[in-house]
Order: structure tokens, then C-alpha cells, then sequence
């Protein structure tokens, strides 16, 4: 298996099922205010190998650059007796929340009240990318291959950090998730020269 498609199969294996689980808010378009006014809307998150686009270069079928996931790979290394290739894979999930919203409160029809809580900013919004990062460890964890690439060793995780602290990009969240694949590889051969 080459490098590319490999990543390509991880984001594809994360668009097909632990993506399509779940939706997190949406920012707003720029220069719209985020307070009562902005009703927010929803998506799912979706995985892109290698960078996640800007938001003039999304694709057609995609509605926001977050929330989303980038996979991106992080180092790998070719056993030449066993033909066996090791890619460790990174994925860093993005989720934007700036607070609670009215749309967020959930009231039995007959408890509505007249004047239902307005938006309300502040630093929940993490739990949606934590959230999403036990979705996916769940997901790793409970299978042994990816596209028939074996899990290999550990899965670690944790937040974003720049000299050794925490980011902080409110409304913007981000944590990541390592984790190593093995597959085979196939060496040089003029048969499959066309497909590299």
C-alpha cells in the first residue's frame, strides 16, 4: 500500500462511519455576529489527508471547514525482510463553539417560557472536541485494522500545545490522536510502476 493511498483510506474510513455519528455547530459566515441573532447550523465533521482546505476550497459535498478532521502523517519506516510498512498517522480534530445558545436548551412544550435564556458565551465549547476524540478512540479501539491496515501499539492523544502550553483559540477547540498502521508494501516491480 503507498503512503497516499493510505492516508486517503483513513479519511475515507473516517467519512463513512464515525464522521457521519455526530454534529458540532458551524461558524458563522465572516463578519456575522455570534450572539442571539446567529442561529447556528450544523455538520458533520469531515476528514481531508494531508491539510484541511480553506473555506473558498472546500469541496462541493462539504459544507464547513469546521468541524473536521486532518490526517496527516507523522513518520513511517519500511522493514525490508518482512515487507511490512509502518505508518504513524496523526489526526487533529478542529470544533467551534463559542458558548451556549438558545438553540442548545431543550424545554418540555408545556415549560417553554416566555423569554427563553439568551446566548451565553464561554469555555464549554472543549467538551465538543473531547467529545468527538473519544467517538473516534472508541472507533480505533474496537477495530483491529483500517482498510486492512493492522492497528498497531499505542493510540495516544491530547491537546493542541505551543512551548509546552495548552493553545487557546476560543471558540475554536482542538485536540489530537496518534496511532500506528502496518500494511505491506511491494517492491520495486515494473508491473506496478503505472499505478504509483
Amino acid at each position: 500500500m503507498t503512503i497516499t493511498s493510505a492516508l486517503v483510506e483513513i479519511a475515507d474510513w473516517l467519512n463513512k462511519g464515525v464522521c457521519q455519528k455526530f454534529k458540532f455547530k458551524v461558524p458563522p459566515e465572516e463578519g456575522q455576529a455570534v450572539d442571539d441573532r446567529y442561529q447556528y447550523k450544523e455538520a458533520c465533521p469531515h476528514a481531508f489527508p494531508v491539510f484541511g482546505p480553506a473555506k473558498d476550497k472546500l469541496p462541493p459535498d462539504v459544507g464547513a471547514d469546521s468541524p473536521s478532521v486532518v490526517v496527516q502523517i507523522v513518520g513511517g519506516a519500511d522493514d525490508m525482510e518482512t515487507e511490512k510498512r509502518e505508518i504513524t498517522v496523526n489526526l487533529s480534530l478542529s470544533c467551534w463553539n463559542p458558548g451556549r445558545h438558545s438553540m442548545d436548551i431543550f424545554y418540555p412544550h408545556n415549560l417553554r417560557p416566555e423569554e427563553p435564556e439568551k446566548y451565553k458565551s464561554s469555555y464549554d465549547g472543549w467538551m465538543d472536541a473531547w467529545n468527538f476524540a473519544d467517538a473516534i478512540l472508541r472507533e480505533l479501539e474496537s477495530a483491529a485494522t483500517i482498510c486492512g491496515m493492522k492497528l498497531q501499539g499505542k493510540v495516544s492523544y491530547g491537546p493542541y500545545k505551543e512551548k509546552d502550553t495548552i493553545i487557546n483559540c476560543w471558540p475554536f477547540w482542538y485536540t489530537w490522536i496518534q496511532f500506528t498502521v502496518q500494511s505491506c508494501f511491494i517492491r520495486n516491480n515494473e508491473t506496478y510502476n503505472d499505478l504509483l
